[in-house]
């Protein structure tokens, strides 16, 4: 079986100003030819120091920020010839996990809350049915239903 996910030759760069008076622009390769394959059931973790793009290849990976080039194929269907439409459906099965719980997670929220949205955003769950979609979420990861409006 082939890898789950196929990133080749991926690249972003942007363009910044040179200093905040100044109309001259420097281009920045923040993502530099970046390849790698992830097969099912394996994890590949992202390492670096601050500012060396951790972040925008996981923006670029969800296509929340398009690539310069290269190729991103889910299964072999390549990311960037999909359809917003299609591409909102596969996001359901594509998603990040920041190390800092502070980037995921508003404290703010209450937990039914921050599980509620994307299951109904996904339309996974309808209103009526939502809250009872997020304790079977709580229980398969071992809460009860009390935590739900912490």
């Amino acid at each position: 079986m082939g890898p789950m996910l196929s990133v080749s030759e991926l690249e972003k760069t942007y363009e910044v100003r040179k200093t905040a008076f100044s109309n001259k622009k420097t281009t920045i390769r923040v993502v530099d030819r970046i390849t790698f394959d992830l097969h099912k059931g394996k994890t590949l973790g992202i390492v670096g120091e601050s500012g060396s793009g951790k972040s925008t290849l996981a923006r670029c990976l969800m296509l929340l920020e398009k690539p310069d080039s290269g190729v991103i194929k889910f299964f072999d269907q390549d990311l960037l010839k999909l359809k917003e439409e299609s591409l909102k459906s596969l996001r359901k099965d594509i998603q990040i996990i920041f190390q800092d719980p502070y980037s995921s997670l508003n404290p703010r929220k209450k937990i039914v809350n921050t599980l509620s949205e994307p299951l109904l955003f996904h339309q996974i769950a309808n209103r009526q049915n939502v809250n009872e979609k997020a304790v079977e979420i709580l229980h398969n990861v071992g809460l009860d239903e009390d935590s739900l409006y912490k």
